[in-house]
């Protein structure tokens, strides 16, 4: 089972990333602060929290938060 899990996670990790690349793809091209923002969230989770899980739970939720308020900022 143990071994499962990791594959599992090495998984989510490349869906995450291919996910997160398409995103940076399309906004490239509209929102240059949205990098500035992604880059201020990652590393911010990249230091603070090392744990995977917690990564995977709150990465989607601070995402279309920070596609929301660029948005609302375009408005």
């Amino acid at each position: 089972m143990n071994k499962y899990k990791c594959i599992l996670n090495i998984y989510l990790f490349f869906f995450f990333f291919i996910l997160l690349l398409l995103f940076f793809l399309y906004f490239l091209f509209y929102y240059y602060y949205f990098f500035f923002l992604l880059f201020i969230y990652f590393f911010i989770i990249k230091k603070i929290f090392n744990n995977i899980e917690f990564i995977y739970n709150i990465k989607i939720p601070i995402f279309f938060f920070f596609f929301f308020f660029t948005y609302v900022y375009e408005l």
